[in-house]
């Protein structure tokens, strides 16, 4: 019996049975004149027919590379790992326990093909996918694709160990199919992610140009952002996205950006207390598809939603007071729309767009200035006073627009002006 290995393919030792005369026994070729029990055949293999009658062992048609037929995805990886070439799944397959692990320096890229690869675990802390390189996620035929992951331990209790389809250590791209934590949700705490962008090691960036990433147990993206050194990044040009998580874990993380461009995203719920000046947000509100919102920042930062739906990071003081501290003159105004409480600036304020006062209110200068760079403040429906400080208007170059502005062709409105 003469056995070869291709690409860790190694051949057990078989006993020949009975009435077949093996002539060889290699992973891809001739094997013999007469006829091979299936079972002959090890896993990854099957005993083929040639054309001139002869029997042969070969590779089930599992995953490709290049051309060539792998009988477990687990050698078309390590092939694909170093040709660089892609991997197609050629159907389902379950990969149980094995964590493919692309290298640092290394690129890797699947077509999921319209099949799913399937992987599962009773471990903690463990994962299906690691990737220390370059690694992208296509799906070239229904968009049935998909990379499923599942965990079948016992969950800590305590979030302090996680299982995630694929830690992504590197750079990671989806531009078709589906990456998917499902295991079950549970009242009983575990870190559970789809994807956990992770830059404990070395710049992790996470990009989504389409498909689907989605975790019914927790959250479908974990931003970790947990370095002095390495940057994190999650940009969203399209797909769907679940829920997603940004955390800055302790003072010393460093810089986290999230870029929301297109494409739907359930929910955000974003932890950066102890180093929000480290985070930037550029998020299109209209991706938003819940009211799933939730940011816990320093008390010098604040997250704005600008008039055209954009939510981005506010770095500065509070300006104004109604009943509680607010960044900008135009939020506390909101406030004040629907409480009637008295605005009061505890610092000097800049008003940067348009904003209507709707409700009898007294804004109070405190002593200090409040500079118009946009027009107009209005008062609508209401009567209202400023006292005690400065209107600034120079930040207005008006060309015969209206700059402070009581009542209009439709709604009456009373302004009073009391040492100002």
């Amino acid at each position: 019996c003469n056995v070869t290995s291709t690409y860790a393919k190694a051949i057990a030792s078989y006993a020949p049975v009975a009435g077949d005369e093996v002539v060889a026994f290699v992973g891809e070729g001739v094997v013999a004149n007469t006829a091979i029990p299936a079972n002959f055949a090890p896993e990854g293999y099957q005993v083929e027919v040639a054309a001139d009658g002869t029997y042969f062992v070969d590779d089930q048609a599992i995953a490709q590379v290049d051309g060539e037929n792998f009988g477990k995805v687990e050698w078309a990886f390590e092939a694909a790992i170093e040709s660089g070439k892609t991997l197609t799944l050629l159907t389902n397959y379950d990969a149980a326990s094995y964590t493919f692990e692309v290298p640092a320096g290394k690129s890797f890229t699947i077509d999921l093909n319209g099949f799913v690869l399937t992987g599962s675990s009773n471990q903690r802390n463990h994962q299906m996918f690691i990737n220390n390189g370059t690694m992208v996620v296509n799906d070239s035929s229904n968009a049935t694709g998909e990379i499923r992951y599942t965990f079948t331990g016992e969950r800590d209790g305590s979030m302090g160990t996680g299982n995630y389809t694929i830690s992504n250590r590197g750079s990671l791209t989806l531009n078709a199919g589906t990456i998917n934590n499902a295991t079950e949700s549970s009242s009983t705490r575990h870190m559970l992610d789809a994807v956990d962008n992770n830059s404990t090691l070395r710049d992790a960036t996470f990009t989504i140009n389409g498909g689907t990433v989605k975790c019914d147990a927790y959250m479908a993206i974990r931003q970790f952002a947990n370095s002095t050194t390495h940057k994190n990044d999650v940009v969203i040009n399209g797909g769907s996205v679940g829920k997603i998580f940004v955390q800055g874990s302790n003072a010393n993380a460093q810089k986290a950006s999230l870029q929301v461009k297109g494409g739907e995203v359930v929910g955000l719920f974003v932890s950066f207390e102890l180093n929000s000046q480290n985070l930037a947000l550029d998020v299109d509100t209209s991706c938003i598809t819940s009211d799933y919102m939730h940011f816990y920042l320093d008390s010098t930062h604040k997250v704005h939603t600008d008039a055209n739906g954009k939510l981005s990071m506010l770095q500065g003081t509070q300006v104004a007071q109604v009943g509680t501290g607010y960044y900008s003159f135009e939020d506390a105004i909101a406030k004040a729309n629907e409480t009637g409480e008295k605005v009061v600036l505890i610092a000097d304020a800049t008003m940067d767009k348009a904003t209507n006062v709707t409700a009898n209110v007294t804004i109070d200068l405190n002593g200090k200035t409040l500079k118009l760079n946009a027009a107009t403040l209005y008062f609508l429906d209401c009567q209202a006073t400023i006292t005690n400080g400065t209107l600034d208007l120079s930040g207005v170059v008006a060309k015969g627009d209206c700059i402070i502005g009581v009542g209009n062709y439709s709604k009456d409105g009373t302004l009073t002006l009391t040492n100002v």
